[in-house]
């Protein structure tokens, strides 16, 4: 176990991580997550033989409010979770990791189980923290921001946002939690935008 402040830099984190690591692969796990027997199996399966792979990428199934949801953009999800460590690296400053891979990327069919939150509140909360390190960025790598951009990015964007994953990418399925799901997504990015505006006020950037 090794303890180091991570100055809200998670991909800095990661790199430093895999540097530590005897072994040549990595496999990433959080906190809130389970990956299943079969998901086990089929990791090895990958390795037990030399692989043309670089990376492997996987399938996530969220899991909101003690129910999985199938849909709503919340299952269409594959992320890198096994790579060597000589051919990865995350790019950093990050919170919301990017990564450069040095060969091809395999994957894994077998879903990881993720369980990132037990309330709404949560979502809020999160989106809260994280926006902040987001807006800031944003804003500092901008000449100027536009007004006009984040009003549609508060409304029209969002209205298109909530279709998108409540009707066209069948969220009413999941029933109510498929709903509050995607409200929260909506509310996620517009804490972000209402952040951008704050920051880009404060050092003179907004623009018409």
């Amino acid at each position: 176990i090794f303890r180091r402040a991570s100055e809200g830099d998670l991909s800095r984190q990661r790199n430093f991580g895999a540097d530590q690591a005897a072994h040549p692969w990595i496999l990433i796990m959080d906190a809130d997550e389970i990956f299943s027997a079969r998901a086990v199996q089929r990791i090895r399966r990958a390795l037990a033989v030399p692989p043309q792979y670089a990376a492997f990428e996987m399938g996530r199934l969220n899991h909101f409010m003690g129910h999985p949801l199938r849909h709503a953009g919340a299952h269409d999800i594959y992320i890198l979770r096994l790579y060597r460590k000589d051919k990865v690296r995350y790019r950093e400053p990050g919170i919301h990791h990017e990564w450069d891979v040095d060969g091809a990327m395999g994957r894994i069919e077998e879903d990881i189980h993720h369980y990132p939150f037990d309330s709404a509140t949560q979502v809020i909360r999160r989106g809260l923290v994280y926006s902040e390190h987001d807006a800031e960025n944003f804003v500092k790598e901008q000449k100027s921001v536009s007004m006009k951009e984040i009003r549609y990015r508060l409304f029209g964007k969002s209205v298109k946002m909530f279709f998108k994953l409540y009707v066209r990418k069948f969220g009413f399925l999941d029933g109510m939690p498929g709903f509050i799901w995607a409200v929260c997504n909506v509310i996620g990015p517009q804490i972000r935008w209402m952040k951008i505006w704050e920051i880009a006020e404060k050092y003179g950037k907004l623009s018409e």
